[in-house]
């Protein structure tokens, strides 16, 4: 077989490799659990309460509430991709700082976890 070949059938081997890998644990790199338990918010955001959201269909959520200056607006924020509300208190605090309120709610992996 000419060197050519044999290169473009390394480079193929090779690809398929990492594209097999990340298939293999893409769940790991997009969900980042974290095995702590939740922080209280006065812990991560200064000023910050714990307050808990109770849907139409009885679901409670857990989420943490910063208040604003008076009149501000209020920012929602969602952990996202299986995140803890804990990886968002930079992001809470630079909010809050600027005066806004922000309500950081419960990340789909915190359900589940609270579930069982």
């Amino acid at each position: 077989m000419p060197r050519a070949l044999w290169a473009a059938l390394a480079v193929a081997v090779v690809c398929a490799l990492v594209v097999g890998l990340l298939w293999a644990f893409q769940r790991r790199l997009v969900y980042l659990p974290d095995d702590g338990p939740v922080p209280a918010a006065a812990g991560g955001v200064p000023g910050g309460r714990d307050v808990e959201l109770t849907t139409a269909d009885g679901l409670t959520l857990g989420a943490w509430f910063v208040p604003g200056r008076a009149g501000a607006a209020t920012v929602l924020v969602a952990s996202g991709n299986g995140g803890r509300r804990g990886r968002r208190a930079p992001l809470a605090r630079a909010l809050s700082s600027a005066g806004l309120a922000v309500l950081l709610v419960a990340a789909v992996v915190e359900l589940a976890e609270l579930a069982g």
